[in-house]
């Protein structure tokens, strides 16, 4: 009997939702998306009285999550980010939600950041021979991750 074959999917079309007005706009790159733990051992005796060490889930840590698009007037995204820094992150708090689609546009797979803020902001280098496209970056923290 074959194994059923699990279908894999191309990364180049994804959608982002940000929870405002600051979801305008087409990202060309998402990067990131992760999380680990951090283990914690305590030392113990095992049944035959020999010392050993258990490790146990401790603290959970959640990557940064890189945006880039290309640049237009819209600065939405600057705005907020500047909010951050200029007010504090208290009421600027909002959930990120980033979507893999298939080639139909059906959605594959969604990751929610929840609670994210723009933590960093970046504007590509320039150089005016090169004929590239000028691109910005932003960075989200967040406090939780869930994958549907």
């Amino acid at each position: 009997m074959a194994a059923d074959r699990k279908e894999v999917y191309p990364i180049d079309t994804f959608k982002v939702t940000i929870g405002g007005p600051e979801g305008a706009g087409l990202f060309n790159s998402v990067g990131g998306i992760g999380s680990s733990i951090d283990p914690t051992g305590f030392d113990h005796v095992d049944g035959q009285g020999k010392p050993q060490i258990a490790k146990t889930p401790a603290k959970a840590h959640f990557s940064d999550v890189t945006l880039s698009r290309g640049l237009d007037k819209d600065k939405q995204l600057w705005d907020w980010h500047w909010a951050c820094i200029d007010k504090g992150i208290e009421d600027q708090r909002k959930d990120l939600t980033i979507e893999l689609l298939d080639t139909k546009g059906g959605t594959v797979v969604t990751w929610s950041l929840i609670q994210a803020w723009p933590s960093s902001y970046q504007a590509a280098g320039y150089d005016a021979a090169g004929g590239s496209v000028g691109t910005e970056m932003l960075a989200f923290s967040f406090e939780r991750l869930e994958r549907k």
